[in-house]
Protein backbone atom coordinates (compact mmCIF):
# COMPACT_ATOMS: atom_id res chain seq x y z
CA UNK A 1 0.00 0.00 0.00
CA UNK A 2 1.53 3.20 -1.35
CA UNK A 3 1.71 5.75 1.30
CA UNK A 4 -0.27 9.28 0.95
CA UNK A 5 2.36 12.36 0.51
CA UNK A 6 1.35 15.72 2.88
CA UNK A 7 0.55 17.23 -0.76
CA UNK A 8 -1.78 14.46 -1.54
CA UNK A 9 -3.24 14.84 1.58
CA UNK A 10 -4.15 18.53 0.88
CA UNK A 11 -5.51 18.04 -2.83
CA UNK A 12 -7.89 15.21 -1.29
CA UNK A 13 -8.58 17.51 1.54
CA UNK A 14 -9.39 20.38 -0.61
CA UNK A 15 -11.02 18.40 -3.28
CA UNK A 16 -14.05 16.96 -0.79
CA UNK A 17 -14.45 19.87 0.99
CA UNK A 18 -14.79 22.42 -2.36
CA UNK A 19 -15.30 20.30 -5.13
CA UNK A 20 -18.37 22.54 -6.29
CA UNK A 21 -15.61 25.65 -5.63
CA UNK A 22 -13.25 23.80 -8.12
CA UNK A 23 -15.85 22.98 -10.58
CA UNK A 24 -18.19 26.45 -10.59
CA UNK A 25 -14.27 28.38 -10.99
CA UNK A 26 -13.53 25.61 -13.72
CA UNK A 27 -16.01 26.96 -15.66
CA UNK A 28 -15.39 31.09 -15.21
CA UNK A 29 -11.88 30.04 -16.39
CA UNK A 30 -12.86 28.15 -18.95
CA UNK A 31 -15.54 30.90 -20.03
CA UNK A 32 -13.05 33.71 -19.60
CA UNK A 33 -10.59 31.64 -21.82
CA UNK A 34 -13.03 31.81 -24.55
CA UNK A 35 -14.36 34.83 -25.14
CA UNK A 36 -11.30 36.53 -24.50
CA UNK A 37 -8.39 34.71 -24.49
CA UNK A 38 -6.98 34.43 -21.59
CA UNK A 39 -8.45 34.36 -17.73
CA UNK A 40 -7.88 37.01 -15.04
CA UNK A 41 -4.91 36.11 -12.88
CA UNK A 42 -6.57 35.86 -9.58
CA UNK A 43 -9.48 33.65 -10.75
CA UNK A 44 -6.59 31.55 -12.30
CA UNK A 45 -4.47 31.55 -9.01
CA UNK A 46 -7.25 30.88 -6.74
CA UNK A 47 -7.94 27.73 -8.68
CA UNK A 48 -4.60 26.37 -8.85
CA UNK A 49 -4.32 26.66 -4.43
CA UNK A 50 -7.67 25.06 -4.44
CA UNK A 51 -6.49 21.91 -7.46
CA UNK A 52 -2.78 22.28 -6.14
CA UNK A 53 -3.44 21.10 -2.48
CA UNK A 54 -2.63 24.13 -1.10
CA UNK A 55 -4.04 25.05 2.83
CA UNK A 56 -7.10 27.76 1.74
CA UNK A 57 -7.63 30.29 4.19
CA UNK A 58 -10.48 31.92 5.73
CA UNK A 59 -10.10 35.11 3.29
CA UNK A 60 -9.33 32.95 0.58
CA UNK A 61 -12.48 30.95 0.72
CA UNK A 62 -14.22 34.46 1.06
CA UNK A 63 -12.64 35.52 -2.05
CA UNK A 64 -13.52 32.56 -4.18
CA UNK A 65 -17.43 32.44 -2.55
CA UNK A 66 -17.22 36.57 -4.06
CA UNK A 67 -15.55 35.66 -7.81
CA UNK A 68 -18.67 32.99 -7.47
CA UNK A 69 -20.84 35.22 -6.96
CA UNK A 70 -20.18 37.83 -9.35
CA UNK A 71 -20.05 35.30 -12.27
CA UNK A 72 -23.90 35.25 -11.39
CA UNK A 73 -26.20 36.30 -14.38
CA UNK A 74 -28.25 38.31 -11.93
CA UNK A 75 -25.41 39.98 -9.98
CA UNK A 76 -24.06 41.14 -13.63
CA UNK A 77 -27.74 42.58 -14.85
CA UNK A 78 -27.92 44.50 -11.30
CA UNK A 79 -24.30 46.28 -11.79
CA UNK A 80 -25.20 46.58 -15.60
CA UNK A 81 -28.00 48.65 -14.23
CA UNK A 82 -26.09 50.23 -11.50
CA UNK A 83 -23.06 51.17 -14.17
CA UNK A 84 -25.79 53.00 -16.48
CA UNK A 85 -27.36 55.19 -13.91
CA UNK A 86 -23.88 55.90 -12.77
CA UNK A 87 -22.59 56.81 -16.11
CA UNK A 88 -26.02 58.51 -17.13
CA UNK A 89 -25.38 61.07 -14.29
CA UNK A 90 -21.55 61.03 -14.62
CA UNK A 91 -22.28 62.55 -18.52
CA UNK A 92 -25.05 64.70 -17.82
CA UNK A 93 -22.92 66.28 -14.90
CA UNK A 94 -20.18 66.63 -17.42
CA UNK A 95 -22.77 68.20 -19.98
CA UNK A 96 -23.25 71.40 -17.69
Amino acid sequence: MKRMTNRQKWIEHNSKLYGDKIESLKEIVNRQVKSTGSADQFTSDMLLALISGRRITDKMVACIDNIIERDNPKYKAERYKWLESITVSYTHLRAH
